[in-house]
């Protein structure tokens, strides 16, 4: 496999990683917050459908490229101890934090997705895929910030 290959397969399945985490953690945040933030519960399970939407074509492109699947996010991914974070933010009902971690998470997942979309060898499909992603976080983390009171 050539090295080009090989390093968009890693940047691939990294940001796949990256949007199965979210995906789980918006959702898992959702079900905290139903009771007393039902529109962000509804926003969030939106977003995580989305990541979902996202993880499935992530895995169509790898396979474009003769690569595996990946069905699940990484224990060790930074977007994942965001989550995990996050999680535990949700249990004290303090939704200026949590709301604060899903900002940090999606900027390091935007990070990583406008670092590859830099790699000049990007196919067209790859590129769009990835300026789409890019733009829903971006609109995520504009909604976000929204929530966030400035203190």
């Amino acid at each position: 496999m050539s090295t080009v290959k090989q390093e968009l397969a890693s940047d691939l399945k990294e940001i796949t990683q990256y949007c199965h985490d979210s995906a789980r953690g918006y959702h898992e945040a959702a079900q905290k917050v139903h009771e007393d933030h039902p529109h962000y519960a509804q926003r969030w399970e939106a977003f995580s459908a989305i990541r979902h939407v996202y993880v499935e074509e992530l895995n169509q492109r790898l396979m474009c490229i003769g690569e595996d699947r990946k069905e699940s996010g990484s224990g060790k991914g930074a977007i994942h101890r965001g989550i995990i974070a996050l999680k535990d933010l949700f249990v004290s009902d303090d939704l200026q934090a949590a709301t604060k971690e899903c900002i940090r998470g999606e900027e390091e997942l935007l990070e990583r997705v406008e670092g590859t979309l830099k790699d000049d060898t990007l196919d067209g499909a790859t590129r769009s895929l990835l300026v789409k992603i890019s733009v829903h976080v971006k609109d995520c983390v504009y909604e976000l910030k929204s929530i966030v009171i400035p203190v």
